[in-house]
């Protein structure tokens, strides 16, 4: 009985789905589905501080790697989980904010700011930045016009861009612990420059972000799967949304290419103790 009043409610909603109650039914339907898969970038609820103190625990002077830094709020937060040992790297290529950036974390010794952003090959790029509100900055150019749509203050400014394997060699990184990437539709370009560690597996946990933006980047969560599942001789990666008390890690589905905002997080496929507690959910 049940099955069939859900049955009729659903054909009742179809039929009516240009109505003014569908679209209203339809907007919360949409912010439930985005709730259930931790639709959230706080750093100190949303699970992305739990899975860095995880992925990094037990472990001497780690190397951790912000790209994206903005201002430095997930850097600072970041810093609480290192350790006195540890190091973070922290890459911003706007001028503006860098300065914002740089003082920001001038008490703290452990964060090393550095000038100049990553990408898959070393050059010049338009980096498209809002004077408001500098999270709003992309090299994504059809990503600032179609998703952002809203902000009308962009500045264009051609900025330095390297790749990131060659920065770890420059900076004497022979492996890194944690790689957290926020380039707003950006990360998997930044993930082809680092593509030489990934080879050798000197990358230990990635975090990346997922949203909407991908689909003005053309870079799906499937090409994510594909380039660390590690084939061709390629360190394979578990991968997996990360929520406030677990990682989802799972194999790759088309259902899961749903363009809704979280972060995920790969781990080399031959951590499997690092893998277990992460996917543990914790109280």
């Amino acid at each position: 009985m049940k099955t069939l009043l859900i049955r009729a409610m659903l054909r009742g909603i179809q039929r009516r789905g240009d109505s003014i109650l569908a679209r209203k039914v339809r907007r919360l339907a949409e912010a439930a589905l985005r709730a259930t898969y931790n639709a959230s970038y706080q750093f100190e609820t949303n699970g992305e501080q739990r899975a860095l103190r995880i992925a990094l625990a037990g472990l001497t002077a780690p190397v951790v790697l912000d790209v994206g830094a903005n201002v430095g709020d997930w850097a600072l937060h970041g810093a609480q989980c290192v350790g006195a040992d540890g190091v973070i790297h922290a890459f911003e290529p706007s001028p503006a904010v860098f300065e914002k950036l740089q003082a920001r974390t001038a008490a703290v010794p452990l964060l090393r700011p550095h000038n100049f952003g990553l990408s898959d090959k070393a050059g010049p790029l338009v980096l498209h930045s809002s004077e408001r509100n500098s999270q709003k900055a992309s090299v994504e150019s059809a990503g600032v016009v179609g998703f952002n749509t809203k902000v009308h203050d962009y500045r264009a400014l051609t900025l330095n861009f390297r790749r990131g394997a060659d920065v770890a060699r420059e900076l004497g990184i022979t492996e890194v612990a944690y790689l957290k990437i926020d380039t707003e539709g950006h990360d998997y370009s930044v993930l082809v420059g680092f593509s030489e560690m990934l080879a050798a597996g000197r990358i230990r946990a990635i975090q990346f972000e997922y949203n909407a933006l991908n689909i003005f980047a053309r870079h799906l969560l499937y090409d994510f799967y594909q380039m660390l599942g590690g084939k061709d001789g390629r360190a394979g990666y578990a991968i997996g949304r990360i929520y406030p008390a677990s990682v989802d890690f799972k194999p790759f589905e088309a259902r899961d290419e749903n363009f809704i905002d979280g972060n995920f997080l790969a781990v080399r496929s031959d951590l499997t103790e690092l893998i277990a507690a992460l996917q543990r959910r914790s109280s």
